[in-house]
Formats: structure tokens, C-alpha cells, sequence
């Protein structure tokens, strides 16, 4: 009799046991499906906001050398090369670009997804009499 309730509780405890074993690997392969799904969300994200937009900045008179490029909102920035041609990386695709120089209007343009976005900047008197 004794032995029947020994077999009957070891079968019991191994069927327990495997129960919680299973239920163990469940968890974590949902556990770790999650995790992934989380990275791969962040990490195809991050390449939709990652674009790089170009373009020139120029004034009535031509190029403009030396004219900053931010990115609004944000520490990103970059100034035009001597021809006034600009490359900015990391814009989000509804960012939105701000355009200055010295003696001209700051002029902000939205990137709506463009990859080139080209600028004439404006004569601002006020700021030239001011001076």
C-alpha cells in the first residue's frame, strides 16, 4: 500500500513538474518574442525618422556661405559650404528646417518627407538699420 502512494506522488511530482517546465519555456519564449518585437519596432522606427535632407541656401544676390541649417526644436544643426549647398542627417520626416544668416529674415520650411529643400532667404531692413 505503501507503494502505491509512493509511485502515485512520485508520477504526481513529475507531472507537476513537468506542468511548470512547460509553462516556464512558455514564458520566457514570450517573454523573449516581446523583447524582440520591441527592438524591432524601435529599430524600423528609428530608420523612418533617420532621413537626410540637402539643399541650397541662397539670397538675391547668389549663394550663401556660412548660413545655418537647424533642425527646430533640436541641437542638430550645420552651416552651407561656399556654394551655399547644406546636408543635414537625422531630420524626422514632419521636421521642420530653420534658415538664418546675418542681415536676412529667419525663414522656417517644413521637410513633409522631401529630400532637397532649397531657400532664399530675405532682406530684413529692420535688422540692417538697427546696426
Amino acid at each position: 500500500m505503501y507503494l502505491k502512494v509512493f509511485i502515485k506522488l512520485e508520477v504526481s511530482l513529475k507531472f507537476y513538474k513537468q506542468l511548470l517546465t512547460n509553462q516556464f519555456i512558455t514564458s520566457m519564449k514570450n517573454s523573449l518574442l516581446k523583447g524582440l518585437l520591441v527592438f524591432l519596432t524601435m529599430f524600423f522606427t528609428s530608420i523612418a525618422f533617420s532621413q537626410s535632407v540637402s539643399g541650397k541656401v541662397t539670397d538675391s544676390n547668389g549663394a550663401l556661405p556660412g548660413a545655418s541649417v537647424t533642425v527646430k526644436g533640436t541641437t542638430n544643426s550645420q552651416q552651407t559650404d561656399l556654394d551655399g549647398n547644406f546636408k543635414i542627417n537625422n531630420v524626422g520626416s514632419s521636421a521642420v528646417l530653420v534658415f538664418s544668416y546675418i542681415g536676412l529674415k529667419t525663414q522656417e520650411v517644413t521637410v513633409a518627407g522631401k529630400a532637397t529643400v532649397d531657400v532664399t532667404l530675405q532682406s530684413d531692413q529692420l535688422e540692417l538699420k538697427e546696426v
